[in-house]
């Protein structure tokens, strides 16, 4: 297979692309079964694979322990408690 999209198929398998580029390729796949064949292959090897787990207390961007850590020994370096 030829198609250039091929080389998008594992990105989206993983659910890695940005809404704009799922779209097109979503258009893609619907006119072109070597490539809705080789995307099941890549999406049952997806399934397989460990997903990242969110830690307790973590927000959006990584924060809430690991920024309490943080603080704490920033405060501890100054001679002060972490609150204040």
């Amino acid at each position: 297979m030829d198609c250039e999209q091929r080389l998008e198929l594992g990105a989206y398998a993983l659910g890695r692309m940005d809404a704009v580029e799922a779209a097109a390729l979503r258009a893609h796949l619907r006119r072109c079964p070597p490539c809705r064949d080789e995307l099941a292959a890549f999406q049952r090897v997806a399934a397989l694979l460990p997903r990242p787990r969110r830690r307790r207390g973590a927000g959006p961007s990584g924060t809430g322990a690991s920024r309490a850590r943080v603080n704490g020994a920033c405060a501890a370096a100054r001679g002060r408690s972490p609150s204040g």
